[in-house]
C-alpha cells in the first residue's frame, strides 16, 4: 500500500510481504492489543478497522481471529475493482495447498494468509509466526490449525473489505520481485502439516512434490517449538478439525469411501482427464491403466464421488464425481457438448456438475438452470472426418440426403426435405454433425460444424429445414440453433434468429442436393462442403508412442541375454522381436540382434536408458514420440529420465511437478500400440441406451484418507465442537 500509517489505527506502515520479517516486526507492536498483519500490496476500505475489533469482541473471547473479505485492487490506479465480489476463506486440500470455499459462512476454516487481525494475548500464547519457516507458503496453514485446534477460531468480519493486488503475467508491476526457492515453500508446507496433521501427513507426503523429504531425506528442520505450544494449550488432533468441518471433508467428499476407475464395457476403455495447464480439463476413453501388483492405476484414471447433495436433507455427499486429489469434477455446459472437469463446488450448488452413475450402468448428466433444465448421458464421441466448409458451388463435394418423408415446396414448386443429413461424396468422408470445438469452450460458440462417421442414430447430424424468407432455416437436431453463414465467411452454430430480424445469414437454399446460400455483392452461390483433415493418427505397429502407463500388448517388454557388462536386450513380450533404433531415431520393434543391447545408466540420481550400439539414450522427444537423442551428462533433465519396471514390463518417464505442486505431468509409457482417445460427450439417453454404452466402477479401493479417518480416535459423542456450536453453512 502507499507509504503513510494504516487508515483508521495509527500503526506503522510496515512492509511484512514474507514470513521471516513477522516476528522481529510484531515485536514493534508488542504493547498494541490488537496485532493487525498486512500484505504490503493491498488496500484496505474506509471502515476495515470497525468491522475487524467489532468481529473480535463478539463472543468476547481473544482466541478469536478475523478476516476480512478479500477484493481486486488495479495496479495502476491503487483503486479497488469489482465492488464487494471477492473471497472470504479458504479450505485445505490433501497436498497441503488450499482453495476459495464458496458461501462459507462466519467461521474460516482456513485463512488465505497476509490479512488477518489477531488480540496481542492469542498471539503471544500461540507463539505467533513459525520461525523456522522462511520466504512464504505454509505460514497460514499453520496459523489456522493453531488456532483452531488449539482453543481459538477464525471468523470473517462482516463489513470489512480489503482489495488486494493480484499477480497478473500481462502486467509487469505484479511481477514477483524476489525469488522464492521452491524447496523453501516445500519445507514451509511439509513443517505445517508434520506439525498439525497428525496421522494424516501420511497422505500429505504421498504427493510428489513433498519426495524431498520422504525420498531424498532432506530435514525439515527443528520441530520442538509445535510441540511446546501442543502442550502448552492442549491442542485437539487434527481429526477434530476434521470434524469441525465435515461438510467439506466428509459432505463434500473429500474422505472418499472408495476410489475407482469407470470403465465403458463397450470399448473395455476407461475415463481419463487429458489435464491442461489451466482448467477445464477435457475428458477422453482411453485405455485403462491398471492397477498391476504394487503399481495403482494412473491418476488421471481415478475418480470418486463428490460434492454435497443439496436435494437430501442435511445435504450430505454425495452430487458428482471428482477427480480424485485433484478437487476437479466432472462438468459439462449443455447438451452435446463435451465432458471436462472443472474445480469442484463442494457445496453442491453447481448443476452443471449434478452427475450420478445409475443402476443400468449410465453416466446421468442433469442440469437445472434459471430458465430450465437439461439432461443427459455420457457417451464416446464419435471420431471427427474433417471440418464443414464455405466452399464454392462447383467444388462442392457433401450432399443434402433426406431423412423421413417429410418435405417442403420452394416458391418455385420444387421439393426439398424437411428432414435431413449433410454427407461427403468422399470415400470414409462421413456426415456433417454439430461437435465441440477441440478446445471450445463449450458453450454456442464452443460449437462447431464437423464431419465425423455417419450415424443415423445421431442426433447432432440430423437438420430441419423451416420455410423462412423465400429460402430455409436450417435448424441443428436438438432445436436450439441454426447454421449461420457469417455473412459467406465460416459456418457458425449459432442461436436462431427470430423472424423479425430478418437475418439472412440463416437462409438457405437446397437445390440439386446441395446445401447453399446466397453470396453477398452478386458474387453467387456458396456451399456447405467438407474438408479431409490429416488428423494424427495411430503410428504403424511397431513404432513407439510415450501414452499412460497400461499393463497391456505394446507395453511390455522383459530384459533377454543380459550380459556380465550390464547390458541385455529388450524383448516383446508379445510380439518376440526387440526394442531396437529405426531410422531417423524412432523406436520401434525388430528381429533381435547384438546392434539392439541396452544398459540402464545412471546419472545424478536418475536412471537412463541407453542404446549401447550408438551411445544414445531414449529421450521423450516432442508430440508423444520418443527418440534416440545424445545423452545427457551430469544433470539429467526429465525427457531423459526413463527407468525399467520389470514387472509389468515398462519403460516409463516419471512423474514431474511445478509451481509448488500446482502444475504436475504423469507417468508415460513406450508402447507401439497406443489407444486413440475418444472424447466424451452428453448425449441423449435413449440413443446411448441403444448404441450398448454402459459404465462400471473399475479396481475400486479403499484410499489412504478413508483408512485413516476410520482408524481414527474421534471425539467422543457430546464432545463441544472445535470453536463451539458446528453449523454447516
Amino acid at each position: 500500500m502507499p507509504q503513510g500509517d494504516i487508515p483508521g489505527l495509527g500503526i506503522p506502515n510496515l512492509n511484512l510481504g514474507v514470513i521471516t520479517p513477522f516476528p522481529s516486526q510484531s515485536d514493534v507492536l508488542r504493547q498494541a492489543y490488537v496485532k493487525v498483519f498486512f500484505d504490503c500490496h493491498v488496500s484496505p476500505r474506509v471502515g476495515w478497522e470497525q468491522a475487524f475489533l467489532k468481529q473480535m469482541q463478539r463472543k468476547g473471547d481473544h482466541r478469536t481471529i478475523v478476516v476480512p473479505t478479500i477484493t481486486s485492487l488495479n495496479p495502476d490506479t491503487w483503486k479497488e475493482t469489482g465492488g464487494n465480489a471477492g473471497g472470504k476463506t479458504c479450505f485445505i486440500l490433501w497436498n497441503n495447498d488450499f482453495t476459495w470455499l464458496y458461501n462459507p459462512g462466519r467461521d474460516a476454516p482456513l485463512m488465505s494468509g497476509g490479512l488477518l487481525a489477531l488480540s496481542r494475548r492469542w498471539w503471544e500464547e500461540t507463539g505467533g509466526y513459525d520461525t523456522n519457516m522462511v520466504a512464504w507458503g505454509g505460514e497460514n496453514i499453520d496459523q489456522s490449525l493453531r488456532s483452531w485446534l488449539c482453543g481459538g477460531r477464525i471468523e470473517v468480519a462482516e463489513g470489512a473489505y480489503v482489495a488486494h493486488m493480484w499477480r497478473d503475467p500481462k502486467n509487469p508491476k505484479t511481477t514477483l520481485k524476489y525469488p522464492i526457492p521452491t524447496r523453501d515453500v516445500m519445507r514451509n508446507k511439509a513443517r505445517a502439516a508434520t506439525a498439525w496433521f497428525g496421522e494424516f501427513v501420511e497422505k500429505v507426503m504421498t504427493f510428489p512434490e513433498y519426495e524431498m523429504f520422504t525420498k531424498n531425506g532432506e530435514s525439515i528442520g527443528d520441530m520442538r517449538g509445535f510441540q511446546t505450544v501442543k502442550d502448552r494449550l492442549g491442542c485437539a488432533p487434527f481429526t477434530s478439525y476434521l470434524d469441525r468441518f465435515s461438510y467439506i471433508y466428509l459432505d463434500g467428499g473429500l474422505i472418499p469411501d472408495h476410489v475407482f476407475q469407470l470403465r465403458e464395457q463397450k470399448s473395455g476403455l476407461c475415463m481419463q482427464v487429458k489435464r491442461n495447464d489451466r482448467q477445464p480439463h477435457n475428458v477422453v476413453l482411453a485405455a485403462c491403466s491398471g492397477p498391476h501388483e504394487e503399481h495403482q492405476s494412473s491418476e488421471l484414471q481415478l475418480f470418486h464421488r463428490g460434492n454435497r447433495d443439496n436435494s437430501k436433507r442435511g445435504k450430505p455427499c454425495c452430487s458428482g464425481l471428482m477427480h480424485w486429489n485433484f478437487l476437479q469434477c466432472l462438468d459439462a455446459q449443455n447438451p452435446g457438448t463435451q465432458v471436462r472437469t472443472f474445480e469442484c463446488e463442494i457445496g453442491g450448488s453447481s448443476s452443471h456438475q449434478k452427475v450420478e452413475l445409475s443402476e443400468d450402468g449410465q453416466l446421468l448428466w442433469n442440469w437445472m438452470g434459471s430458465w430450465g433444465g437439461a439432461r443427459g448421458c455420457f457417451a464416446p464421441q464419435p471420431p471427427k472426418v474433417g471440418n464443414a466448409v464455405i466452399n464454392h458451388i462447383d467444388a462442392c463435394s457433401a450432399a443434402v440426403e433426406p431423412v423421413g418423408e417429410a418435405t417442403h415446396k420452394t416458391p418455385n414448386g420444387l421439393t426439398v426435405p424437411a428432414q435431413f443429413r449433410v454427407k461427403s461424396r468422399e470415400e470414409n468422408g462421413g456426415c456433417a454433425a454439430v461437435s465441440t470445438k477441440e478446445g471450445g469452450d463449450e458453450s454456442v460458440s464452443g460449437l462447431e460444424l464437423q464431419f465425423r462417421p455417419c450415424d443415423l442414430q445421431d442426433h447432432a447430424q440430423i437438420f430441419k429445414a423451416t420455410p423462412r424468407f423465400g429460402g430455409f432455416e436450417i435448424k441443428t437436431g436438438d432445436g436450439r440453433n441454426c447454421l449461420d453463414s457469417s455473412g459467406g465467411r465460416d459456418i457458425l452454430v449459432y442461436p436462431c434468429y427470430d423472424e423479425s430480424s430478418r437475418n439472412m445469414n440463416q437462409v438457405w437454399q437446397i437445390r440439386a442436393a446441395r446445401l447453399l446460400w446466397e453470396a453477398q455483392g452478386g458474387a453467387g452461390q456458396i456451399c456447405v462442403d467438407s474438408r479431409a483433415v490429416h488428423e494424427k493418427v495411430v503410428p504403424p505397429q511397431g513404432e513407439y508412442r510415450l501414452t499412460t502407463c497400461s499393463p497391456k500388448p505394446g507395453q511390455r517388454l522383459q530384459r533377454a541375454e543380459e550380459d556380465q557388462d550390464g547390458t541385455f536386450l529388450l524383448k516383446d513380450q508379445d510380439d518376440g522381436r526387440c526394442l531396437s533404433a529405426l531410422s531417423g531415431n524412432v523406436l520401434g520393434l525388430s528381429e533381435c540382434t547384438k546392434q539392439q543391447r541396452w544398459r540402464l545408466r545412471t546419472q545424478g540420481g536418475a536412471t537412463q536408458v541407453q542404446h549401447v550400439a550408438s551411445a544414445t539414450c531414449i529421450d521423450a522427444g516432442s508430440d508423444q514420440k520418443p527418440i534416440l537423442y545424445p545423452c545427457h551428462t551430469g544433470h539429467v533433465n526429465q525427457p531423459q529420465k526413463f527407468s525399467f519396471i520389470e514387472k509389468p514390463g515398462w519403460i516409463q518417464n516419471p512423474i514431474t511437478w511445478g509451481d509448488n505442486g500446482r502444475r504436475r505431468t504423469f507417468e508415460t509409457c513406450l508402447d507401439r500400440l497406443p489407444v486413440k482417445p475418444q472424447n466424451v460427450a452428453v448425449q441423449d439417453c435413449t440413443q446411448v441406451r441403444e448404441s450398448g454404452v454402459r459404465w462400471e466402477l473399475y479396481n475400486a479401493f479403499v484410499p489412504l484418507e478413508r483408512q485413516l479417518w476410520d482408524a481414527a480416535e474421534k471425539p467422543p459423542p457430546g464432545t463441544p465442537v472445535l470453536g463451539g456450536d458446528k453449523a454447516p453453512p
